[in-house]
């Protein structure tokens, strides 16, 4: 959480949303932005040292923008980032996954990057 609170300071806000699995609103930011800062993020848990702990963690990004227009209510784009989440995950470890158009709809649903 310390590195993930570090990654977000000044971009947004970081919650816990059960076990390892965590919420991050990025107000005023892009898909583009997003995926910037979570494969930085990647990055960064992948380099930390952790003591004793030599297994580094991985992380499975799933994005949903939401504009200022948008219809969508506060479940329907938690719903879609963790379908993409989900997505990402199926495609291996250290995906982001988001949608390539807006409104986010399954089918297009694409990995925006991937860190071996």
């Amino acid at each position: 959480m310390r590195v993930l609170e570090s990654a977000v300071f000044g971009h947004g806000h970081a919650y816990r949303f059960g076990g390892d699995e965590y919420v991050v609103l990025l107000p005023n930011r892009g898909r583009d932005e997003a995926v910037d800062l979570f494969a930085r993020l990647g990055e960064e848990l992948g380099t930390t040292d952790y003591g004793e702990i030599k297994r580094r963690p991985t992380i499975s990004v799933g994005i949903c923008v939401v504009s200022h227009t948008s219809a969508l209510t506060d479940r329907q784009v938690e719903s879609f980032a963790a379908l993409a989440k989900s997505f990402a995950k199926e495609h291996g470890r250290n995906r982001i996954a988001g949608y390539s158009e807006s409104p986010p709809r399954k089918e297009a649903l694409v990995i925006l990057h991937s860190r071996e």
